[in-house]
């Protein structure tokens, strides 16, 4: 079940990113799995905002979630998590889905995301979701902020790319 997040998830978000990140230490990128999840407090503004929507399980437990912004007034998805227990359910790609219809019903014609290039989890699966990759000469003054900031905080050591969808 796909739900908005609510204030009391936010504890639970950050774990099911921690979990999720561990997976990056099987390909050898360990300064990823071992990055801290966002902050609460950031976590908070994405679901007061709106921005922010999990899968619960049976209990209401979240076990995944998916979070977007808008850059240069286009719709923008900042990061899914699916907690390594409840991988390989198209969890993931439900909660795209669930971006890619709030940002069609607010008006973005695109979603972009950011992404390792050769993480099988990450570019070759989003491409799968329809997402295509952005070369640098396209990328909008948000988007090319954003990959600085990724760049300043080493995300650059592995092949990154900026993908997008039209909706």
């Amino acid at each position: 079940m796909i739900r908005a997040a609510r204030e009391a998830d936010i504890p639970e978000l950050q774990r099911i990113e921690v979990e999720a990140g561990r997976r990056f230490a099987a390909v050898g990128m360990d300064a990823v799995a071992d990055d801290e999840p966002f902050p609460a407090a950031e976590l908070l503004e994405y679901q007061r905002d709106g921005r922010a929507w999990v899968v619960a399980d049976a209990t209401d437990r979240p076990v995944a979630y998916a979070i977007a912004l808008w850059v240069d007034g286009l719709a923008h998805l900042e990061q899914v998590s699916v907690h390594p227990d409840h991988a390989g359910r198209r969890l993931g790609a439900s909660l795209v889905e669930q971006v890619a219809a709030w940002a069609r019903e607010n008006g973005s014609p695109t979603l972009s995301l950011t992404t390792f290039a050769e993480v099988p989890w990450n570019g070759p699966y989003y491409r799968k979701l329809g997402f295509h990759p952005v070369s640098d000469s396209d990328l909008s003054p948000g988007l090319r902020a954003i990959r600085a900031e990724e760049a300043a905080h080493g995300l650059d050591e592995w092949p990154r790319l900026v993908m997008r969808r039209v909706l």
